[in-house]
Parts: C-alpha cells; sequence; structure tokens
C-alpha cells in the first residue's frame, strides 16, 4: 500500500487548481472556473413582464437557435413560471405565432416587420 503511494507523483500547490476546466485550445493550459451568482427570475418584480402567449417576442427570448425551451438552469426563472413560460410558448407555435423548429427570435422579428407596415399602409379601392 505504502509503495502505490511513493509511485504516485506529489501535487504542488502551484500547480492547477482542483476547479480548473480544460481550455480546450490543446496546450493543456487550464482555466479557473468562475464562481456563478445566483439568477434572478425576470418575471418576478414591480415592472415585470407578463407571461402572455400574443407577445411572441417576449417569449422567443427563452428559445434557443433550434426553437427548444431552454431549461429554468440556464435561463433563471423558477419553477412556477417556468411552467407558465412552457405552456405560453406552445399555444403561440399552436397559433402559428412562433415556428416549431428554427430560429424563432429572427422569425418573430420577421413577422412583426413584415406586418408592420401592412398595417400603416392606407385602403385603397382597386376595383374601381
Amino acid at each position: 500500500m505504502s509503495a502505490l503511494r511513493s509511485e504516485r507523483p506529489s501535487r504542488d500547490r502551484d500547480e492547477t487548481p482542483r476547479n480548473a476546466v480544460p481550455s480546450g485550445d490543446g496546450e493543456g493550459e487550464q482555466r479557473p472556473r468562475r464562481p456563478r451568482g445566483r439568477k434572478r427570475d425576470p418575471f418576478t418584480g414591480p415592472n415585470a413582464p407578463k407571461i402572455d402567449y400574443k407577445d411572441p417576442r417576449t417569449l422567443a427570448r427563452y428559445l434557443s437557435e433550434r426553437g427548444k425551451i431552454m431549461p429554468a438552469r440556464l435561463s433563471g426563472i423558477s419553477a412556477k413560471n417556468q411552467r407558465a413560460l412552457a405552456q405560453a410558448i406552445k399555444r403561440a407555435r399552436f397559433l402559428a405565432l412562433m415556428p416549431y423548429v428554427g430560429d424563432a427570435r429572427r422569425a418573430v422579428n420577421q413577422n412583426v416587420t413584415a406586418t408592420a407596415p401592412a398595417a400603416a399602409m392606407p385602403q385603397t379601392n382597386r376595383g374601381e
């Protein structure tokens, strides 16, 4: 037993810390982990936006580029609001306010810009 311990190289305190993460550049260097603070729920507070299926721009912030709903651990939303957000996103998808797949942020912005000028144009009688 003691022979095994003596064969193991000793670890100096000046080497990489235990909580280091590989940097990924292949040179063997390691970068230290950043401590993350607690994320706040953006839907709580006095001036917080309401979770509404009719507001696809707000809902699109919580979708990935592929159209997946982001998990609460990444977005910082509470469990109660995460369930309400998922329900609102699914309703908006069903009513064709948001796409099921693809970049929802880009699609929502295109829909808003495409429909805004059309609504601002005056109605004319084309049958005359």
